[in-house]
């Protein structure tokens, strides 16, 4: 989870910034389902198989 918040603080930060605020006005409610949060991160930051081909990208040079 630490890779993947990293990388989308680095390569998305209004839109991470963003999403974060959304979970944390709704995690006090029946509306954060995982369904729900799932929503959220697509409408955020788009496909997760986009999202998964960046990280493995930005793991791969960390790791260099």
């Amino acid at each position: 989870s630490w890779a993947l918040t990293s990388y989308l603080f680095e390569r998305f930060p209004r839109q991470y910034v963003q999403y974060v605020k959304v979970l944390n006005e709704n995690a006090a409610t029946a509306s954060a389902t995982p369904d729900v949060r799932m929503k959220y991160f697509t409408r955020t930051f788009g496909a997760t198989g986009r999202i998964e081909g960046g990280l493995r990208s930005y793991v791969s040079k960390l790791a260099q």
